[in-house]
């Protein structure tokens, strides 16, 4: 593996975070008030989450757990935590308003 990534890849990578963050960002701020944003907001972090995972195999860092010889779980991949937890907890929200 190069250390240095090429450009497209650099900029998947930068669109991908930055969908992460601003999809955390609006879930969180969603996730506190009571407003019709809720969905598209699950919908950018979840996105953001996803897209992350498939595209951070160049910046994966230490190897935290592993699930077997050929897959686990790497510090880069915790950055989608917050995302995914405020995405679930939207869609109980949600599901308990209907």
């Amino acid at each position: 593996m190069s250390s240095v990534l090429d450009e497209g890849t650099q900029i998947k990578l930068l669109l991908s975070l930055i969908l992460l963050v601003t999809g955390t960002g609006l879930a969180g701020l969603a996730v506190s008030a009571q407003t019709v944003l809720r969905v598209p907001a699950a919908l950018v972090a979840g996105a953001g989450a996803a897209s992350w995972l498939l595209l951070d195999k160049d910046l994966e860092g230490p190897l935290i757990v592993s699930i077997n010889r050929n897959h686990g779980i790497v510090l880069a991949d915790l950055l989608t935590g917050p995302a995914l937890v405020l995405v679930v907890t939207i869609v109980v929200l949600e599901i308990r308003r209907r």
